[in-house]
């Protein structure tokens, strides 16, 4: 199946369906991977094409952000998450709300984003510029 047609035919699954679908769903029906799925989900929101996600649980996290980058159609932020112990990307799309405290991170924010491209290099093989 072509790409273009499998992109119609996402849009047409998600209009019929009266329930949420999962990738794993559309990924059975469209005989393809669920990151393609996720990947087409994303180029269609990069289209402008209204797709919304099954709301999901809110937390709460307090986050001390190193970086805003961009990867497909969305804004990350990079920040060393204190709940998780380690770095975390979020999607700007999906903070609710941001307040500022008035303590401060231990470490200077160079010697985090040198940690973080550690952390990039052994946990995801990537190696990041200097």
């Amino acid at each position: 199946m072509r790409r273009s047609d499998r992109l119609f035919q996402i849009i047409q699954i998600l209009r019929r369906s009266k329930r949420p679908v999962t990738a794993r769903g559309l990924s059975d029906e469209l005989e393809v991977s669920v990151r393609t799925v996720y990947r087409d989900i994303a180029d269609l929101m990069g289209q402008r094409v209204p797709i919304r996600g099954e709301p999901g649980r809110v937390s709460e996290r307090t986050v001390w952000p190193l970086l805003i980058g961009y990867a497909d159609a969305v804004r990350l932020l990079v920040a060393w998450c204190e709940l998780r112990q380690q770095f975390r990307h979020f999607r700007t799309d999906r903070i609710i709300h941001v307040g500022f405290l008035d303590e401060h991170h231990g470490e200077r924010r160079t010697e985090l984003v040198a940690r973080w491209k550690r952390y990039m290099k052994t946990s995801r093989g990537l190696e990041l510029p200097e």
